[in-house]
């Protein structure tokens, strides 16, 4: 089995992810902005809030399609009824956003908006391989389920 297929693009987006971190962790001392909250408890509640959430997604993400399930068609129950990568949203939407805040400056903003671009990026890489191997059933799924963040409304013609 191609490693690709067992761990998506998860592997290269935590990679990535932390480069960006990496990077914006140098940028810091450059730029002099002020704080994005005065009150020290507020990032740290952030931080909870998003590792707490992140690890809820999870679980119920691998409850939703257990390990041994993986590859044996397009899972669309549980958590992939709303998104068709909880996981990857877990991390790069929840829990980034609450480490974002918790390093309580504003270029941590800005990482949070690179990681989120890189991860749609990175997804499509697995939405290529998830489209050769289930064809119109997986078109199908993502036209009514959101990549990284649930849609709001379903599309026309679609239950």
């Amino acid at each position: 089995m191609r490693l690709s297929r067992a761990f998506g693009v998860g592997p290269s987006g935590i990679v990535l992810s932390a480069i960006l971190m990496g990077a914006a962790i140098w940028v810091k001392p450059y730029l002099p902005l002020p704080e994005l909250f005065a009150d020290p408890t507020i990032p740290k509640v952030a931080l909870a809030v998003g590792v707490t959430f992140s690890i809820l997604m999870v679980i119920w993400s691998l409850r939703s399609l257990p390990v041994t399930a993986r590859g044996q068609g397009v899972c669309t129950r549980g958590a992939y009824r709303y998104l068709r990568h909880p996981v990857y949203a877990a991390f790069s939407s929840i829990g980034a956003l609450g480490l974002a805040l918790y390093y309580n400056h504003p270029v941590f903003l800005l990482w949070f908006v690179a990681v989120q671009l890189l991860w749609h990026w990175l997804v499509r890489f697995e939405e290529q391989m998830m489209l050769e191997e289930f064809g119109e059933e997986y078109v199908l799924y993502m036209q009514r389920t959101g990549r990284l963040f649930p849609r709001l409304r379903r599309r026309r013609g679609n239950p």
